[in-house]
């Protein structure tokens, strides 16, 4: 005799007490759904105690009670979804977030096992939480320089960090993880910009010494999430001040080269060692800002208008100004500075510039009463722009004496013999034209 039995087996998910679920991150930071599925079967559902004895992973399916993102009322906005989330009746669910969520586990069933479903609460477990351990405020920085004294913000910003930072968790954190933003808006309006930020269209604080909101973030990784710090710190220009003291009776000789000039005072007037500067062979001319007290130039006339002006000459407020010349002169020196030196305060200093030695060279000629001068007649050393007057002595055919002088050229100038003309003409009966 055999009995045939009708019904099908009882089948059975058992689940572990108490069970948490950690979610699975890809290396962009997005959730790995399907290994959070697997995570799932293998930490909540007891195999050993469910039935079917063989029942696998492939056979369960896997739902939580989710909220939507938007449009969730009372027990509106509530449906079962798949884990990593889903769109249902018009409403967007996300995928599985952390906390205590309600987890639904199903098994269809087949010919020899009956259909199963069992909900259980799971915690739900993200990242671990990352943090920053600050040293005590306040915090003062060092503003850091280039060498041509442009800020150096990828160092302030690392002088920051390891100012303000003393430890992190995780402790493998270093400056380079990290993104640091200044506010260049107000308190009550935020506007986060990098240290070297050049969007100025509008009204925003430019980075420099001063006092500023510092935000320091980290993005997290697969598996801590990221953490930020706002914090005031005060940067200022922590370099060395520089001053420079001159030499007293200090004097050199006159060139028409003005970078020789400049680097006779850089030489002979500065005072290297009672200035406050760096070491002098680290330096040169190029490292100072040479200025003369003179009178502007109007066609070799003293224009009577005295400023500042290069020691190579140029043009100051419209104004021409000549190299300064030799004589008692009075000079102004400033320092630039660099990444450890400040800038130099402004030194003025009284200085003689003597007349350099010229020679002149005549080349011997016959020339007729009346005929121009051959080139080369007349030459100089140094070949500067020199004012050469030529004085002919001889007898005439009347045999009379006579002395005949060629003026410099900006002595025949139009202009200036219209001033002179009257004025010699008043004392020796003859213009300077005659």
């Amino acid at each position: 005799t055999i009995n045939v039995g009708i019904g099908k087996n009882e089948s059975v998910i058992a689940t572990v007490e108490n069970p948490t679920v950690k979610l699975v991150y890809n290396d962009d930071l997005s959730v790995d759904y399907d290994a959070v599925e697997e995570a799932f079967f293998a930490d909540v559902v007891d195999v050993t105690n469910s039935s079917p004895v063989d029942l696998t992973a492939d056979q369960i399916s896997i739902e939580y009670y989710a909220t939507a993102t938007t449009g969730a009322l009372g027990d509106l906005g509530h449906a079962w979804v798949a884990v990593s989330g889903a769109k249902a009746n018009g409403l967007t669910y996300p995928g599985i977030p952390e906390g205590t969520q309600k987890v639904r586990f199903s098994y269809k069933g087949d010919k020899e096992n009956t259909p199963v479903t069992v909900e259980i609460e799971v915690q739900v477990q993200g990242r671990e939480q990352s943090a920053f351990t600050l040293n005590e405020a306040p915090y003062e920085v060092g503003m850091a320089f280039n060498a041509d004294q442009s800020y150096n913000y990828e160092a302030t910003a690392k002088a920051i960090f390891e100012a303000v930072v003393a430890e992190t968790a995780p402790t493998d954190i270093t400056y380079e993880d990290v993104t640091m933003s200044y506010n260049a808006g107000t308190d009550v309006i935020k506007n986060w910009q990098p240290f070297d930020s050049t969007d100025w269209t509008t009204a925003l604080k430019k980075f420099g010494p001063g006092e500023w909101t510092i935000r320091i973030e980290w993005n997290g990784n697969k598996e801590y999430k990221g953490t930020s710090a706002e914090v005031k710190v005060t940067t200022v220009d922590n370099r060395i001040a520089s001053a420079i003291v001159c030499k007293e009776n200090a004097s050199f000789t006159y060139n028409m080269d003005a970078a020789i000039m400049k680097q006779s005072i850089f030489d002979n007037v500065i005072d290297w060692e009672n200035s406050t500067l760096p070491q002098k062979d680290t330096l040169s001319v190029s490292d100072f800002t040479m200025e003369y007290y003179g009178s502007n130039d109007l066609s070799g006339i003293d224009g009577g208008v005295k400023q500042w002006a290069p020691i190579e000459g140029g043009t100051v407020t419209l104004l021409t100004y000549v190299q300064m010349g030799a004589g008692e002169q009075q000079i102004r020196l400033v320092y630039k500075g660099n990444a450890d030196y400040r800038p130099s305060a402004e030194t003025e200093a009284d200085i003689t510039v003597n007349k350099a030695k010229v020679k002149v060279k005549v080349k011997a000629s016959n020339i007729y009463a009346g005929d121009v001068l051959p080139d080369n007649f007349v030459t100089t050393d140094p070949a500067d722009n020199f004012g050469v007057y030529t004085v002919y002595a001889g007898v005439t055919s009347n045999v009379n004496t006579g002395i005949y002088i060629n003026l410099p050229e900006k002595y025949t100038n139009s202009a200036v013999l219209k001033l002179l003309d009257p004025v010699m003409n008043k004392i020796y009966g003859k213009s300077f034209t005659q």
